[in-house]
């Protein structure tokens, strides 16, 4: 079915689902995510995200698998699409060339959030050209929810001398590690 193609949503959806029954920790128990996901097979990952991601997809927990899957998707790729906007408006070759972006489609079918990260980059990259570095900051701060994907970003705002990104930025992140570690 769906879950031998999109191995990595259902670690998410699982994990979702662990949430919901009050069992946030046990995403990160191997067993658990397989028993709950009903998945055999080998060559998947397990849970590596912090809360505050478990926080963002947990309501997928309350949708059977496909239509989870579905709505990550399409929401990943709204908000590339929305945070590629500012970039494409008047060219919308430039947009069909980001949605036929080779990349893309195994993202899709495996349910990898490389779409929503690369969304979230784009958008900071768009508020900071915007001169809006507080909404910059904000959205570099959701990054940390992947944050290796983010390493070089304090370098970059630092040499930009982009203070109150990189404040805009912590307060999201500490806001993002301390509500969902308080919920859980």
């Amino acid at each position: 079915g769906l879950t031998s193609v999109s191995v990595d949503f259902y670690v998410f959806w699982a994990a979702a689902k662990l949430a919901l029954q009050g069992l946030p920790l046990d995403a990160f128990d191997v067993d658990r995510i397989r028993e709950i996901a009903n998945v055999t097979q080998e060559g998947w990952m397990p849970w590596a995200y912090p809360p505050g991601f478990l926080l963002l997809v947990t309501p997928l927990g309350l949708l059977p698998f496909a239509p989870a899957w579905a709505a990550f998707m399409a929401l990943s790729v709204a908000a590339l699409a929305l945070a590629t906007r500012p970039f494409t408006a008047g060219r919308p070759h430039l947009l069909l060339a980001i949605a036929l972006a080779p990349a893309i489609l195994p993202c899709l079918l495996v349910g990898q959030t490389s779409i929503l990260w690369l969304a979230g980059l784009m958008a900071a990259l768009a508020a900071l050209h915007a001169e809006k570095p507080l909404l910059a900051g904000l959205f570099i701060g959701l990054l940390t929810l992947k944050p290796q994907l983010g390493l070089l970003l304090p370098v970059a705002l630092i040499a930009a001398g982009q203070w109150r990104t990189i404040l805009a930025a912590a307060v999201t992140a500490i806001a993002l590690a301390a509500i969902p570690t308080a919920l859980y």
